[in-house]
């Protein structure tokens, strides 16, 4: 299986907080996400992937930890214009080719519960025409969010108005070819963009399955400045303890 991640677009909230990197290359515990993401697709075996970008010349093209993931391949395929996430993946098409497909968001930020395994796994045992991964929220407005009826997607809605928890689309999905035809079918959001989650919807508006993967475990959209404090603080929060050395004249407290 082939995999692509959306890294395309223009981090207009991250600008406004002053930080001026694209979402991909943003740093959590001194590791960009994109960083993260490889680690996920390497423990499912994933091997060839294509990175969608809005310049092939650009920063994320030129992340020198690209050429330290000696077992993986990566095209890049540029996106000039910021279309929106389901004309990223039609830009992919020729990359992509038949058969199912796994796209993440570059600004997707998932720990524990297995990384992707459970969004594959489910995917293959259902073959339905996508699967989504849904992380729970406890206020869904600002993402699209997701009704699920049994184990499938029955509807998705941009940015509710009404604040509720529930379950909203975590930028993780698995695809085959007729999204297609279905991202051919659907019209630019308000935004002047074409959405991947209206592709979803107009599949499910055709009859056919979007599957519903819950995750469990740590996740953030990483274009929020206040998500990425977040992330840091859990990761930082994981790890071990250590002082390597001896400390004079100071006093070291809480966990170091």
């Amino acid at each position: 299986m082939k995999a692509l991640i959306l890294a395309g677009g223009k981090p207009a909230r991250l600008q406004a907080a002053g930080l001026g990197v694209p979402k991909p290359l943003v740093p959590v515990v001194n590791r960009p996400v994109v960083s993260l993401i490889l680690d996920l697709l390497q423990e499912v075996g994933i091997s060839q992937v294509g990175v969608v970008v809005d310049d092939r010349e650009g920063p994320v093209a030129a992340w020198p930890g690209w050429r330290r993931r000696p077992g993986m391949r990566f095209l890049f395929l540029e996106q000039s214009l910021p279309l929106g996430s389901a004309h990223a993946v039609k830009v992919a098409q020729g990359f992509l080719e038949e058969g199912p497909f796994l796209v993440v968001a570059g600004d997707c930020l998932l720990a524990g519960e297995g990384g992707l395994r459970p969004l594959l796994e489910e995917y293959r045992a259902a073959r339905p025409a996508a699967a989504a991964l849904l992380a729970r929220v406890e206020d869904a407005a600002g993402f699209w969010a997701a009704e699920v009826s049994g184990d499938r997607v029955a509807r998705l809605t941009e940015k509710p108005q009404r604040s509720r928890a529930g379950p909203v689309l975590a930028g993780a999905y698995v695809l085959d070819e007729r999204v297609f035809a279905a991202i051919d079918a659907i019209r630019p959001s308000a935004r002047g963009e074409l959405e991947l989650a209206s592709a979803l919807q107009r599949l499910i508006d055709d009859g056919l399955a979007v599957l519903a993967v819950p995750f469990r475990g740590f996740w953030r959209d990483v274009g929020r400045p206040e998500a990425i404090l977040e992330a840091n603080l859990h990761f930082l929060d994981r790890l071990t303890p250590e002082v390597r050395g001896e400390v004079t004249r100071s006093r070291l407290e809480g966990r170091v």
